[in-house]
């Protein structure tokens, strides 16, 4: 179950770099983590990159 909620998650905040041009601390704020440095470090444990390195990667251009 754990699994799933991470699965589902970075899914969330990958759809949101990925889609929207908005600051990752907007991101943040719009899943409910407590800031910027939080999401960042959660994101980077799970995909093994940033989120703007994630963003300029597979983000709109």
């Amino acid at each position: 179950v754990l699994s799933e909620i991470r699965r589902i998650r970075v899914n969330q905040i990958c759809r949101m770099l990925v889609e929207t041009n908005r600051p990752i601390s907007e991101i943040a704020i719009a899943l409910g983590y407590t800031g910027p440095e939080h999401i960042a470090r959660y994101f980077r444990r799970e995909m093994g990159t940033t989120p703007l390195a994630y963003r300029r990667k597979f983000g709109q251009k």
